[in-house]
């Protein structure tokens, strides 16, 4: 498992994908049709040498058969469709062999890591959007996530625009300098909260606490 070297590619995704390396096969559950989540996650894969299926998010039991067949490793999608595809392999008395998992979206509950994690599966869950690519990503905590350092991260009121102090939810901002589509303090609708210090794996960049709420 490598766990430095982000790779600018996909909108900095390489850099959440860096944690897998050469041998790995990901199952890539997340959507190509008119969503560019599914492109961002296989381009960041590759970008470590990995290599991809290109699943998509529906029948599970075709999900099962090809993870046996091809004897992937990883998966990459939304967090209760590898409920799924587990309820399917029991069904089908099949095993798999994915062992790291790869998620960003809502449903990612403490129940369910849990539920993955007494089923040998290390999840990992990234914050994202389709404007901006990756904005934070967990780290082995699972406690807080940190900012991408391709994006600059606010916490402000929302409506206003006004920085809010650390540890206070508010709306988050995020200004991108991609050169080919910049966008300054881009308002994501999300809530989140800023955790003051330094993160114990060692990152420098800013921490928050994940995605709270929406905007109302």
């Amino acid at each position: 498992m490598r766990l430095g070297g982000a790779v600018r590619t996909g909108g900095g995704w390489g850099a959440f994908c860096s944690r897998r390396g050469p041998g790995d096969i990901v199952q890539n559950c997340f959507r190509y049709h008119l969503s560019p989540e599914g492109m961002m996650f296989e381009s960041a894969a590759r970008a470590v040498d990995s290599a991809v299926v290109p699943a998509g998010d529906s029948a599970p039991e075709l999900q099962v058969r090809a993870c046996s067949d091809i004897g992937s490793t990883v998966y990459a999608g939304p967090p209760d469709f590898l409920r799924a595809i587990m309820q399917k392999a029991d069904e089908m008395a099949q095993p798999l062999s994915l062992t790291p998992a790869l998620m960003m979206g809502q449903g990612l509950t403490a129940d369910l890591r849990r539920e993955y994690a007494d089923r040998g599966i290390a999840v990992t869950q990234c914050y994202a959007t389709a404007d901006l690519g990756l904005i934070a990503y967990e780290t082995p905590s699972a406690e807080e996530m940190v900012v991408d350092e391709r994006v600059i991260v606010e916490i402000v009121r929302p409506g206003s625009g006004e920085p809010l102090p650390d540890g206070e939810m508010g709306e988050v901002l995020v200004t991108t300098l991609n050169p080919d589509y910049p966008l300054v303090r881009f308002a994501t609708g999300d809530m989140s909260a800023a955790i003051p210090g330094q993160s114990p794996c060692g990152r420098t960049n800013m921490r928050i606490r994940g995605v709270l709420d929406r905007v109302r």
